[in-house]
């Protein structure tokens, strides 16, 4: 009984093992799998850059792969990103009201990003261009003598967009990023500013013209986001004469800090669903100007004039808007309609917007009857040549 149970066993065993390798033979000659079958097709990304006859960014253009789900729309520069997209060829089909819609044929490269530049054609009218000019000679802003001290070379200056790019969450942490300054601990300030060595002298802190206090300043309950602009003084020789301390105040430099007054923080973003636009002029709800009697236009009685952004225009920055907005049957803005097709800067859309939310159009006539209707609007800043030249200078 025990030799046939280890006989049996013995030829079970053996079965095994001729099965195995025959199947480590069948594994040897037919190879590994193929990288087909391990993984799917790798998948590309398609990066659209929509622009307007003039090289312009046009926002909120619609950009869609034909036969795909796969759509979205640019942003204030004119791109979007658009994936996973199967690789090969390709259409993209751009449309935005205001423009001819147009395709263009790509091919999309597997695991990495295609790029392609999509020109878009303007169909729609325009109202009249607004030319916004800067003159040094009647400019008087409250940042007027920031700019003017800052051409002069003495000293160190942080501008509004200069602040915003270091990303900083505590005021403290941008002085650490200028030269001779350094951080100390006291017994109330976490964050002390110190300069040039000196470990028991602080600085003079003026808060838009004013000494914040007459002890030590600290600079971390501020937030970086309420501020226009600062100036640092390292030395009481570099100190203007309207920043120099009281006679019974001792202090090593001045710290000037200037702040915003009424003006949302961040970057501003405007912009209306263009989809919702094309639905309403497609509903007959809103108009375009191909589709009235008489198209909006301006109020010569009321002059819409925007103002020029205080820190571009004393840079000598000069920018264009194009605003697109519904003007109502009463003629005035309907202000959540309101976004920039292209901007060069969102300063200049800021002030755009807030000049449209008084302005005042005629509105359009279909049929006797006044309609709204959607209309596009050219705005152009041009600064003062003079004080480019002296900005470069």
């Amino acid at each position: 009984m025990r030799i046939d149970s280890i006989t049996a066993h013995s030829a079970v065993m053996h079965r095994l093992c001729t099965m195995g390798a025959v199947a480590v033979f069948i594994t040897l000659a037919l190879g590994p799998p193929s990288l087909a079958a391990q993984s799917p097709n790798p998948q590309g990304t398609v990066d659209a850059f929509v622009r307007d006859t003039t090289g312009a960014g046009i926002s909120g253009a619609e950009v869609r792969i034909a036969g795909t789900g796969i759509s979205g729309y640019t942003d204030s520069d004119g791109r979007l990103r658009l994936g996973p997209v199967a690789p090969g060829s390709a259409r993209l089909t751009v449309r935005r009201l205001g423009f001819r819609a147009t395709a263009v044929d790509i091919s999309v490269a597997a695991n990495g990003a295609t790029a392609d530049t999509v020109q878009l054609v303007e169909v729609a009218h325009r109202l009249d261009p607004i030319l916004v000019r800067g003159s040094i000679h009647s400019y008087d802003g409250t940042m007027s003598g920031f700019y003017q001290r800052r051409g002069e070379g003495f000293g160190h200056f942080f501008t509004r967009a200069e602040i915003e790019k270091t990303h900083v969450t505590r005021l403290s942490d941008l002085f650490r990023t200028v030269p001779g300054m350094r951080m100390v601990s006291t017994n109330t300030i976490q964050n002390a500013v110190r300069m040039r060595g000196a470990t028991t002298c602080p600085p003079l802190v003026w808060l838009d013209g004013t000494p914040a206090a007459t002890s030590e300043y600290d600079l971390d309950t501020m937030d970086p986001l309420s501020i226009d602009g600062i100036e640092i003084y390292s030395g009481p020789a570099e100190v203007p004469v309207q920043f120099k301390p009281p006679l019974d105040v001792v202090s090593c430099g001045a710290i000037v800090i200037w702040s915003r007054r009424g003006e949302r923080h961040g970057t501003p973003r405007f912009a209306s669903n263009p989809d919702t636009l094309e639905k309403l002029v497609a509903g007959l709800t809103i108009y375009t100007a191909d589709q009235v009697d008489t198209p909006a236009h301006q109020d010569t009685a009321v002059h819409v004039q925007p103002v020029y952004p205080e820190a571009l225009f004393m840079s000598g920055t000069s920018g264009k808007v194009v605003a697109e907005f519904v003007v109502d049957t009463t003629g005035l803005v309907s202000m959540p309609t309101f976004s920039a097709i292209s901007s060069t800067d969102p300063e200049f859309t800021m002030s755009v917007r807030r000049a449209l939310e008084k302005a005042v159009y005629i509105p359009a006539v279909r049929q006797g009857l006044k309609v709204q209707q959607v209309v596009e609007q050219p705005f152009t800043f041009v600064s003062d040549s003079t004080l480019a030249k002296r900005q470069r200078g």
